[in-house]
């Protein structure tokens, strides 16, 4: 009975493996040109809030004011008007004087979400029908706005873009690599090829009358995550979900290790709250259950301790090797950082499991969704 069980979960395991390692090396092969926009540009408003200095921030910045698109705007958040990342917009400002560019500051409370809160009064200000939040610490691509007018259909809610890091700088940064590039955007961008979609909360682009004719901003503030809120909502209404081609890069240059885990201990609380069918199946992610699985028929005598290692060598050969085929970042540290990391995944889903409480810039928040009826609660921290 346990061979058995233990031949079947390798089986499962690989097949959603090596199958995801493959439909996104075929999505993604190399360097792509440019999108084209054809026909007369619609406005586009991107809507950026901002909060404190990060790493490689300037760049993120900088990257608001180099887009090819013609027609678009761009409105920065602010909570403070005495945000240190202030200055450095005012400054990006005066050196392009030909970009629409607006600051907006003030908080709105809506909900839980201190993002949404800071957000407000940019859709409130924004001038287009279409409307783009983006969070600040992204480098968005020249054609990044064309990549996502190219994905809206007849049918569609919302586009959205899986999340790569790039710039590791230490063994921590390159754990946060081998759990969101290796692991979480392979999976969304594979499961979009296949027609099944997630928002994301990097990247979300709405078209105004359809987004507030489902109840707006206030809907999403029913969760603490606008992504999760975004997916529940858009498929409640019968609409689509999209994800770009390519997705948008993050720069994260030193991680503390401490900060990685919290950040993914805090995700699996909100895939629990939010997915609890998929949070169910997770502990199946990554190496750990297959790597279990041959060790205990190689130690039982059904298969030979060389095919064990074989089959080792092949699982995480193929996934270190992903990143170079296509062009993602890597390191000689990348494969350390994905055993790391698929040792870590049964501690943090275990953990995932109890608690709903969390530390977010300085704002105690919670994943647990209000009662029906009941609005969202706002914990700022003392």
């Amino acid at each position: 009975m346990l061979t058995w069980l233990a031949i079947t979960a390798i089986g499962i395991t690989s097949l959603a493996h090596f199958g995801s390692i493959g439909i996104l090396a075929g999505r993604i092969r190399g360097k792509r040109a440019p999108v084209a926009f054809d026909g007369t540009p619609p406005s586009v408003s991107i809507v950026r809030p901002i909060c404190g200095l990060e790493n490689y921030l300037e760049e993120c910045i900088a990257s608001s004011f180099q887009l090819t698109y013609a027609n678009y705007e761009v409105l920065f958040c602010a909570d403070d008007e005495n945000d240190s990342a202030i200055p450095l917009v005012r400054r990006f400002m005066e050196q392009y004087p030909e970009v629409d560019a607006r600051l907006v500051t003030g908080r709105d409370r809506i909900g839980l979400n201190p993002k949404l809160n800071n957000v407000v009064k940019g859709f409130r200000e924004a001038r287009s029908d279409w409307i783009i939040m983006n969070d600040s610490n992204a480098v968005l691509e020249p054609d990044y706005v064309e990549q996502l007018l190219a994905c809206w259909g007849a049918n569609t809610g919302v586009v959205s873009t899986a999340t790569i890091v790039d710039h590791a700088e230490n063994f921590a940064a390159d754990l946060e690599c081998a759990f969101m590039n290796a692991l979480q955007a392979r999976w969304v961008l594979a499961a979009d090829s296949i027609g099944v979609s997630f928002a994301l909360g990097k990247s979300l682009m709405y078209h105004r009358a359809t987004f507030e004719g489902l109840g707006g901003l206030p809907r999403l503030a029913e969760y603490s995550a606008e992504d999760i809120a975004t997916t529940h909502l858009m498929r409640g209404a019968g609409l689509g979900i999209k994800l770009a081609q390519d997705p948008v890069r993050q720069p994260i240059g030193r991680r503390p290790f401490k900060e990685v885990v919290a950040r993914q201990v805090r995700w699996a609380r909100f895939r629990r709250t939010g997915f609890r069918g998929l949070y169910a199946v997770e502990p199946l992610n990554g190496g750990f259950v297959p790597m279990l699985s041959v060790v205990g028929l190689a130690a039982g005598g059904t298969i030979a301790w060389w095919m064990a290692a074989a089959f080792a060598a092949l699982w995480y050969g193929a996934e270190a090797l992903l990143p170079r085929a296509i062009g993602w970042p890597s390191s000689h540290r990348t494969l350390g950082a994905i055993l790391l990391r698929d040792l870590l995944l049964p501690a943090i889903w275990l953990t995932g499991l109890f608690g709903n409480k969390f530390e977010w810039r300085g704002n105690t928040m919670t994943v647990a969704r209000p009662r029906r009826g009941e609005a969202p609660a706002v914990m700022e921290a003392e």
